[in-house]
Order: C-alpha cells, then sequence, then structure tokens
C-alpha cells in the first residue's frame, strides 16, 4: 500500500565494485606514483645516513673544543632533520593516496 503523502524512496543501483577490471589509466597512475614514493624513501634513508654522520662530525668537534665547527655542523643536522621531517610526511601522504 502506498501513501501519497510519503516520498516515494528512490532506488540507487550500485555498480558491483570489480578490482579486477581496472583502466590502464590507473594503473599507469599507481605505477608513477609507487616510483614517486619509492623516490621519497631513498631520499629519506640518504638524509638519515647524512644526519648521522654529520652527528658524529659535531660529537668529534666538541670533543676537540672546537665549537665553531660544531655550531655548523648543528645547523646543518637542524636542517637535514627539517627536510627528513618533510619528506616523511610527503610519502605518509603519498602511501595513503596509493591505498
Amino acid at each position: 500500500m502506498r501513501f501519497p503523502f510519503f516520498k516515494q524512496e528512490r532506488r540507487v543501483e550500485e555498480r558491483p565494485r570489480d578490482f579486477r577490471v581496472i583502466s590502464p589509466r590507473i594503473i599507469d597512475i599507481l605505477t608513477h606514483l609507487k616510483v614517486q614514493a619509492e623516490k621519497l624513501k631513498r631520499t629519506y634513508h640518504r638524509l638519515l645516513a647524512r644526519d648521522k654522520e654529520l652527528f658524529e662530525a659535531c660529537v668529534r668537534a666538541e670533543q676537540e673544543l672546537d665549537r665553531d665547527r660544531a655550531t655548523i655542523y648543528a645547523n646543518e643536522i637542524a636542517q637535514l632533520r627539517k627536510m627528513s621531517r618533510t619528506i616523511l610526511k610527503s610519502q605518509i601522504s603519498l602511501e595513503k593516496v596509493i591505498l
């Protein structure tokens, strides 16, 4: 029984999501995103290695009482850590897009 004062519910047909049928364009985009994610990962690890080297050099300079050189190393470390934080955030965002 239908009442004239009730709105009829619209039937929305949902397409079945078949993930096996993905357009080649999407596959191409995902491939490019994965390549960029890998580049960010390599850059992040390279910055971490450089950070470790500079930190050891900073400690060595501090132990040798070379305060000026230690300050230069410390400033460089601070800049590297800022960049690595930014790269890590970008990497996480890119991984979210890929998923």
